[in-house]
C-alpha cells in the first residue's frame, strides 16, 4: 500500500508525541500549516472564511501514549 502524504504526516506526528512520554509531559496540542494533500481521508474537514478568504483545516486526535490533538490548516504561500 502507497504511502500518502497524509499518512507519512501522522505517522511522524504519532512518534513525535509518543517520544515526549518519559518526559512528564501531559498533553500536546499541535497546530501544522499546509496543504490539502495532508488531510487525512476519513476526518471531517472544516471551511470557514478568515479575513475574507477561505480557511480549510481540520481537527483530530491521535492514537497516542498521550492525550493529545492535533489541527491541520491549509495556508497560502
Amino acid at each position: 500500500m502507497e504511502k500518502t502524504p497524509a499518512i507519512m504526516l501522522q505517522q511522524k506526528i504519532i512518534a513525535f508525541i509518543n517520544s515526549l512520554k518519559d518526559d512528564g509531559i501531559s498533553y500536546i496540542g499541535i497546530s501544522i500549516a499546509g496543504n490539502e494533500s495532508h488531510f487525512l481521508p476519513d476526518v471531517k474537514i472544516d471551511t470557514m472564511l478568515l479575513d475574507g478568504k477561505p480557511f480549510t483545516s481540520q481537527h483530530y486526535f491521535p492514537p497516542t501514549d498521550i492525550e493529545s490533538t492535533v489541527i491541520l490548516r491549509t495556508k497560502e504561500i
